[in-house]
């Protein structure tokens, strides 16, 4: 419902000024295609430490409504606090985990691009994007489950942000839409 909710807003409410590169509509591709509207590349955060803050501050606030959620949805709430915590705490870890592996793959492969670094950005959109993953079965999902999940909850949130950015073209500079598909 977030992912949605978020795209359709980034939607209606359109780019940042100067996000689209300009392209006049004789342009083709190499293909013999009509060239559509691309974005630029998204800004750095211009206060990384503003960002960590913000985001651990999230990711604190993940533990108080998830560890409640078994005391509200009415279950035996002694082993489900502490399995809910312990979930909330490895799932966003091991998306965490596994941005730093697929960045460090894509560095292998090409280490002349400035794209593939580990960015603030990308860990805590990956560390989000695991909470996220984790909140709805986090009582009930065993703790390896939450790593698997956690684990591939990193490669939703880059792979969603691929598609919004590339393939819809919607301008998302917070990364929304990606970490809650």
């Amino acid at each position: 419902v977030g992912g949605i909710t978020s795209l359709v807003g980034c939607y209606f409410l359109g780019a940042r000024r100067g996000a689209y590169i300009e392209s006049s509509k004789d342009e083709e591709d190499e293909n013999g295609k009509k060239v559509k509207r691309k974005l630029k590349e998204v800004e750095p955060a211009r206060n990384p430490t503003m960002l960590a803050f913000g985001g651990f501050i999230l990711w604190y606030g993940w533990f108080a409504f998830n560890i409640t959620s078994p005391i509200i949805g009415g279950v035996d709430a002694g082993q489900n606090l502490g399995q809910s915590g312990l979930n909330t705490l490895l799932a966003p870890c091991a998306a965490a985990a596994s941005c730093i592996m697929y960045k460090g793959i894509r560095i292998k492969k090409d280490a002349n691009s400035f794209k593939k670094i580990v960015t603030m950005e990308d860990l805590l959109g990956t560390i989000l994007a695991g909470a996220v993953a984790i909140t709805a079965s986090c009582y009930t999902a065993p703790w390896w489950a939450s790593l698997v999940i956690g684990f591939f909850a990193s490669f939703v949130f880059f792979f969603g942000g691929w598609v919004v950015r590339e393939k819809l073209v919607i301008d998302d500079p917070l990364g929304v839409c990606s970490v809650h598909l």
